[in-house]
Order: structure tokens, then sequence, then C-alpha cells
């Protein structure tokens, strides 16, 4: 009975640590560029844009299922955005003044993403590229309309919310994509990486318009990995 429990035993830690073996976790930091797509809304109307750039960081683990392919997942906190612009100039004794309104839109984001990554082992890095899908979910932001002219005036400032009542709304579904490398150093690698999400689902939630925007984002990462 004994050496039967002394061979589960055995087995049971063969298994783990082969499992744990194949496993890569890193952290990851850098900077993301939010930008929007707004559809259903005649060209001629749609009022100017601008991106918004932002602190980006979060944990990736992956499995090996061999020397080249992983699947991965892990968590990231990011802040996404846009700034609404229109306005318009008036002529005050030979003198330009502009006169607008401009709605800033800031919200904070946890993402979930499921991909897989192939890599490409050479003499001085591991080169890889992966794809996949992520949910991002909203957890607050704030909405503030200005007034903008040579001095600008705060007309509402308020929290974005996820009620019924609320035109954001929280969930989003990404397409995702990214290239980057791991140059060994110490026990691990150091990473640096690039990318682009793109939003496929809508964020805002107007039955009273008939219109859709999304997120999409350029990043540009760096971290360090070790393998368990």
């Amino acid at each position: 009975m004994k050496k039967s429990r002394l061979f589960l035993v055995a087995i049971g830690t063969l298994f783990l640590t082969n499992v744990f073996a194949q496993l890569e976790a890193d952290i990851k930091m850098g900077l993301n560029n939010t930008s929007v797509v707004m559809s259903g809304i005649s060209e001629s109307v749609i009022p100017s844009t601008v991106s918004h750039t932002s602190f980006t960081f979060g944990t990736d683990i992956a499995y090996a299922l061999d020397r080249h392919f992983s699947i991965g997942t892990g968590v990231h906190y990011s802040r996404a955005g846009f700034n609404v612009e229109e306005g318009t100039a008036f002529n005050l004794a030979g003198i330009d003044v502009p006169v607008g309104v401009e709605l800033r839109v800031t919200e904070n984001m946890l993402s979930l993403p499921l991909y897989l990554k192939y890599t490409y082992p050479t003499q001085w890095a591991d080169l890889y590229a992966k794809g996949g899908a992520s949910i991002s979910t909203g957890i607050g932001g704030r909405a503030k309309t200005v007034a903008t002219s040579w001095i600008n005036v705060t007309l509402d400032d308020r929290d974005i919310g996820y009620s019924a009542e609320s035109l954001f709304n929280r969930n989003s579904l990404n397409m995702d994509l990214a290239v980057g490398a791991g140059f060994p150093y110490g026990n691990g690698k150091l990473i640096t990486e690039i990318g682009v999400s793109k939003g496929l689902t809508d964020k805002i939630e107007n039955n009273l318009l008939d219109a859709s925007l999304s997120y999409n984002t350029l990043f540009a990462k760096v971290g360090y990995s070790i393998k368990f």
C-alpha cells in the first residue's frame, strides 16, 4: 500500500513538474494610443476626434504546446479615451476669436486576452508573433464637456457610469495582434512588444441615434519574462 502511494506521489510530482516547466510568465508596461472609429453617421456631420495616449501595464502567462507554439492569457490595465471637438471662430476688431465645445472622455479598463503565440528562436533573441481576442471591461471613467476659447470653461463633468441610463457599454470584444522579441537576461528575458487592438463591438448605447463607436489601440511595451 505504501509503495502504491509513493508511486502515485512520484507520478503526480513528475506531472506537475512537467506542466510548470512549460509555463512562461511576464510583466509588461508601456504606452497606449487610443483612437475611435465612428460609423452610421454622415461624414459631413462627424465632428473631429483626437486620440489619447496613456500608460498601460499587465501580466501574461503562457503554456508551451511545443518548441514554437504556446497559448496564453493574462490581465492588463489601460486607459482608453478620446476628445470630440467642434468649433468655429469669429472676427472681433480684426482678431479671430476661437469658440468651440469639446467632449473629453477617459475610461479605465481591464482587458483579459486569449491568444496563440508563435516563437522563432535565434542566436540573439526569441522573435515572436501572437494573435487572438480579448474582452475589455470598463471600471470607471469621466466625461467632461468644455467650452473652448482663449479661456476654457467646464460645462459638465460627470462619471461615465454603466447603468441602464448610461450611454456607455461596460464590455467590449477586441481583436489583438502583436509582434515582439525576448532577449536573454539573467534567468529570463527582456521583452519588447508592439501591436494593435481593434474594437469589434459598439461602446455607445443609444436607441435614438443609429451610430456606433469603437476603440482602436496601438501599443508599445517593455517587460521581463521568466520560465518556471
